[in-house]
């Protein structure tokens, strides 16, 4: 039977009851060198556990291997290894970035990918002629535009809260473009009915900018 083997020595030291029988490790000594000084070495038995050796023989005391856990311990890391990690990072985030941006793309709605890239271009151009009679034409592509989103999206969309907004803003840039053929504004305009037709104007490019972000958010 052997001994037991839960006794720990200090360093130099051995506990009275360690040494084994002489047939207990009967030629495991000459697997250590002789010259070998006292102290805890792989266990000759196998495994994963230190032995003692007094010097002159292995004892029964045993110790499982200590792990470092303390990164502080293991020294800094190189300039290479600390730019590999930094270029390994910089993948893994291009490669979301790339991932979420393909996810979007599919997803747009089919109203998105019918017409957001001229709404988005009409939107960039506001109305900002003081004779404004001018803006005629850019403000009547607005209204034809408004008008086909707002078709399309009631149609091949589920009715949605979102799908009510965007048929609410197009409701108000059709409404704000009736206004403004009633008031004669694509004609040169003086006084008060200048200040009505540059008002009408402006609230139209506000409702067809509110119009392109609920369709881009569907």
């Amino acid at each position: 039977m052997r001994p037991a083997e839960n006794s720990q020595p200090t360093e130099g030291t051995e506990p009275s009851d360690a040494r084994p029988s002489a047939s207990a490790w009967h030629g495991a000594s000459t697997s250590h060198g002789i010259g070998s000084p006292a102290g805890w070495h792989p266990d000759p038995q196998g495994g994963h556990l230190l032995r003692w050796w007094d010097g002159t023989q292995w004892t029964s005391v045993t110790k499982a291997v200590e792990h470092d856990t303390n990164p502080a311990s293991r020294g800094p890391r190189s300039a290479g290894e600390k730019w590999k990690a930094a270029a390994v990072a910089a993948v893994v985030i291009l490669v979301a970035l790339g991932a979420a941006y393909a996810v979007k793309q599919y997803t747009r709605s089919d109203v998105c990918k019918e017409y957001c890239a001229q709404a988005e271009e009409l939107n960039s151009q506001k109305c900002t002629d003081p004779a404004v009679d001018t803006c005629d034409t850019l403000l009547d592509e607005k209204v034809a535009l408004a008008a086909a989103i707002n078709e399309m999206t009631v149609s091949e969309e589920e009715m949605s809260s979102g799908v009510e907004r965007i048929h609410h803003s197009a409701g108000m840039v059709e409404s704000a473009g009736s206004r403004w053929s009633s008031g004669d504004c694509s004609e040169v305009q003086t006084g008060d009915k200048l200040f009505r037709c540059r008002t009408i104007a402006t609230d139209l490019d506000g409702y067809f900018s509110e119009l392109i972000e609920r369709v881009q958010s569907l």
